[in-house]
């Protein structure tokens, strides 16, 4: 990616969807000596062409002749008008990765490859949008609403990253999962790994309780909802007591691709293969710092 001080704006009455027309312009043309990309906009039809421009070396590079004007010797075309989409907005052009983010959105919206930004403080900038764009899926329990992690992951991919990343969100709803098998089951009792999960305190008739509370358990029907971690806790507190268990942990979840995921066991943090595919996972405390790293793994592998 590149910063908007190496891309000039020149506007044109052109057509900017032929390349005869494009390099006619860029011949001889002089431009300022940190101008690495050119994107000529034609105001009265509202469309843009990304040129990457190649320009004369000074002869004479000491600071007492130093040109600040170079001639243009040739042009890579990098996204016509018809490929290319404008944008005017608040977004910051100095952010690489803001840019990438919204430009990811809007190429797959649009179906185009080019986005030029104008954006605050006048500035111009633009990104080109890769065909493919790597997907890594995001596994994690709701509720609570948002996903931590997925929230987590966007905010890294707004402020972190240099390159365009998609998340497919795999979401482990759990309050679907309570109703379905308080449904099919019947339990006088639901028991949840926490309270934190927004489940209602009464779900087709079952009681529902959480493992981090205090609660009794005597003649009832049992479901419990969780991971390798809730169903010891409970087995501890009740020893001897029969229940039906219903696994979560998103680590046995299915998966197509990459993937981040996160764990309440610290030692189980860390490269994981499910179903032949690498991921990574993340405690579940961790904070942008560590999904940071577990994302750079991933990226390392896809890009």
């Amino acid at each position: 990616m590149h910063h908007c001080k190496m891309v000039g704006l020149v506007e044109v009455e052109k057509d900017l969807n032929d390349e005869r027309e494009i390099r006619e312009i860029a011949r001889n043309k002089k431009v300022y000596f940190s101008s690495e990309y050119l994107v000529l906009y034609n105001k009265k039809t509202d469309n843009a062409t990304i040129i990457r421009v190649r320009k004369e070396e000074p002869l004479d590079k000491t600071n007492d002749n130093f040109s600040f004007m170079r001639k243009v010797e040739g042009i890579e075309v990098l996204s016509k008008a018809e490929d290319t989409a404008i944008i005017r907005s608040k977004i910051n052009p100095l952010s690489n990765s803001e840019i990438l983010t919204v430009a990811h959105e809007i190429a797959r919206r649009k179906r185009v490859k080019g986005v030029v930004f104008f954006g605050k403080y006048d500035h111009v900038n633009f990104a080109i949008v890769p065909e493919k764009v790597p997907t890594i899926n995001v596994i994690d329990v709701v509720p609570p609403y948002p996903s931590r992690l997925l929230e987590s992951l966007k905010t890294i991919r707004k402020t972190q990253l240099d390159i365009p990343v998609s998340f497919k969100f795999k979401r482990i709803n759990i309050l679907k999962i309570a109703r379905e098998l308080t449904k099919k089951f019947r339990p006088s009792l639901l028991v949840l790994p926490c309270s934190a999960s927004g489940i209602p305190e009464v779900l087709n008739g079952s009681k529902v309780v959480f493992l981090d509370k205090k609660f009794d358990v005597k003649n009832d029907k049992i479901v419990l909802i969780g991971c390798k971690v809730s169903k010891e806790v409970f087995s501890e507190n009740f020893p001897g007591k029969r229940f039906i268990f219903y696994n979560i942990c998103p680590r046995k979840h299915k998966v197509d691709g990459y993937f981040i995921t996160r764990c309440c066991l610290k030692n189980k943090t860390g490269p994981l293969m499910i179903n032949g595919h690498l991921g990574y996972t993340v405690h579940w405390g961790d904070g942008y710092e560590e999904i940071l790293t577990a994302l750079d793994n991933i990226l390392k592998k896809l890009t």
